[in-house]
């Protein structure tokens, strides 16, 4: 009487068969993926270098625009040598005009490796509280002519296109002198498009007291001679006791090495 083959005996060869098919493959695979770190690495790095390779020029960008329209934070921040000259006309309902003519240099120091800086402006309470740059429009009453000196001793220290930092102790050149101290930081963050630069102060004048002021401005180019920032500054004082607002919205165009066109819209306000 034949006896029926076991199912076992059947499925026995099949299954061997079916794990030496899965098992030679292996090598070769495995051969296959192992240069993929390798891609992906290589990716991940020429990614940052092409975003390193923006940023620069972004900041690049900002610092032009910024050297070339004289803005506050080209002087406080740039390491080199700065001669400052400005000259502000305010027109008013009438026809009465008021001009301010006001300077300021920065000298930095020999054998000091640039961190040791010698400053001499004009009326240094209003450089230091007002909210707009010397660039910037003025509310009607503010401009008049600067009649109060100082010199300062100022120490910076600086990450490369990160941060800045400095701090000032000087003297107003008025009888009888008046001492002043200011301290100033910034930290510039690129946001893919954007760049957000944050900035903050304390200061402290014999005959107003202390004070402090804070700013946020984002930047974004639009083409390559196009610029657009956007400024929130605060600044409080304690004599007398107030709060300054002011919103800037901004377009930069520069048509060559020496002509450039600035738009501006401002908004300011005090409490």
């Amino acid at each position: 009487m034949p006896v029926a083959a076991s199912p076992i005996l059947f499925r026995l060869p099949l299954a061997v068969c079916l794990c030496g098919a899965l098992c030679c493959p292996l090598p070769s695979l495995a051969a296959n993926e192992s240069p993929a770190p390798a891609l992906i690495e290589s990716g991940i790095t020429a990614t940052d270098a092409t975003q390193d390779y923006i940023s620069r020029h972004f900041v690049s960008l900002v610092g032009s625009i910024d050297r070339f329209f004289g803005d506050e934070r080209h002087f406080q921040e740039s390491n080199d040598s700065v001669l400052q000259l400005d000259w502000t006309e305010l027109m008013e309902p009438g026809g009465a005009r008021q001009g301010r003519l006001a300077g300021r240099a920065k000298l930095h120091l020999p054998s000091t490796e640039q961190r040791f800086h010698l400053l001499l402006e004009s009326d240094p309470v209003q450089n230091t509280t007002s909210t707009a740059s010397a660039n910037q429009p003025q509310t009607a009453g503010t401009s008049q002519a600067a009649e109060k000196y100082a010199a300062a001793l100022r120490y910076e220290k600086r990450d490369e296109q990160t941060w800045h930092y400095s701090s000032d102790v000087g003297i107003r050149v008025q009888a009888p002198l008046q001492p002043f101290v200011r301290a100033r930081v910034s930290r510039d963050t690129p946001l893919q498009a954007w760049l957000m630069k944050n900035t903050g102060s304390v200061f402290w004048f014999s005959q107003i007291g202390p004070g402090a002021s804070t700013g946020i401005d984002f930047d974004r180019p639009f083409a390559a001679h196009t610029l657009f920032r956007a400024s929130s500054n605060a600044t409080w004082l304690h004599l007398p006791q107030r709060l300054d607002l002011r919103q800037d919205f901004t377009l930069f165009h520069t048509i060559d090495e020496r002509r450039a066109l600035q738009y501006q819209a401002s908004v300011i306000g005090t409490t």
